[in-house]
């Protein structure tokens, strides 16, 4: 069995013990690069292999990616608060939709109501949260928020203002996924489990600790 396969399975018990299905879980970052796409993939497959039927929604414009991490043909911007209009992905139980513009206001309540009819998990790969209104919207409007790390890569302003923006709201921050098995020590903020779906042990909740830990 691949080990990383095996690691996000392990992701995704511990992400359905906190937010039970129907959920939406957000994959962000603080800047753009940091592995959104690879972390929300892997966990929507992970969910959609045990049967959940499972909706990986790109909501990162500028970086769209899903299409390619699952060997697709580009995903047509199709999704909206009247339908999201998935295409299914060619795995069993996963489907994918593209959102290439935030919602009109008003309707995010209809979209985010739509996705938990219609499907027992949304793993939505969402842009970086400082760098796009949108992302922080379905952040808000989540069950959970997942936040990727390119570790091996300084802490920087983005980082800040990623924690300014979440804590200013109801973001329930689920924990924190690094993208890499080595390198330098990134911002964490305290209290916050880390989820490692890339290293060995497998993924986990770390101990609720900072970064000076």
């Amino acid at each position: 069995m691949d080990s990383l396969e095996e690691n996000f399975r392990i992701l995704r018990i511990r992400v359905e013990s906190q937010a039970a299905p129907p959920a939406i879980v957000v994959v962000s970052a603080a800047m753009s690069g940091d592995g959104t796409t690879y972390v929300a993939a892997g966990l929507a497959r992970a969910f959609a292999e045990t049967g959940h039927r499972t909706l990986l929604l790109e909501a990162n414009a500028g970086r769209p990616g899903v299409a390619e991490s699952l060997g697709m043909r580009p995903i047509p911007s199709t999704c909206t608060a009247v339908g999201l209009h998935a295409r299914h992905a060619g795995v069993s139980d996963l489907w994918v939709a593209a959102l290439r513009e935030g919602p009109a206001d008003g309707t995010m309540h209809d979209l985010t109501a739509r996705m938990r009819k219609e499907f027992a998990v949304t793993v939505i790969d969402a842009a970086a949260i400082p760098a796009s209104s949108t992302a922080l919207q379905l952040a808000h409007a989540s069950d959970a928020l997942l936040v990727a790390v390119r570790t091996g890569r300084r802490a920087c302003s983005a980082d800040q203002e990623l924690l300014r923006l979440i804590g200013d709201g109801d973001v329930r921050l689920l924990g924190i996924v690094p993208t890499k098995a080595r390198g330098r020590r990134v911002l964490q903020p305290a209290s916050t489990p880390q989820l490692v779906p890339e290293v060995e042990p497998p993924a986990r909740f770390a101990p609720r600790a900072g970064v000076g830990s």
